[in-house]
């Protein structure tokens, strides 16, 4: 059974609707073209360099973590925790906006086969 997954690796960009850029965590010893690989441990957000989106009364201020909602493995472990995919997809607290990796294609991962 073959499959086609692109997992992230910490040169991955995701970033906030205000360009704050989400920070990944990574396992060194584990590694995709020489990029250790994104792990989420889950409940625990990534944080988040401050965006632009200002604070109150204007807007409702900067993101500083991220909450991951859906893009992370359940299957694949890395030392006991998920991977991060290239669907990865966050919401940015306290602003609520969307965080989204942004596509490049050195961040895909080469075809995997299960045994």
């Amino acid at each position: 059974m073959q499959c086609q997954v692109s997992f992230l690796t910490v040169s991955a960009v995701a970033m906030c609707v205000h360009g704050g850029k989400a920070n990944f965590l990574p396992n060194p010893t584990v590694t995709i073209m020489g990029q250790p690989v994104a792990m989420y441990e889950p409940g625990v957000p990534l944080i988040m360099t401050p965006c632009a989106n200002p604070p109150p009364p204007v807007g409702t201020g900067p993101a500083v973590t991220a909450m991951i909602a859906e893009g992370f493995t359940t299957q694949v472990l890395c030392d006991g925790m998920p991977l991060l995919t290239i669907s990865m997809m966050a919401e940015a607290i306290p602003c609520m906006g969307p965080v989204m990796v942004e596509f490049r294609a050195r961040n895909r991962s080469p075809q995997c086969r299960y045994l």
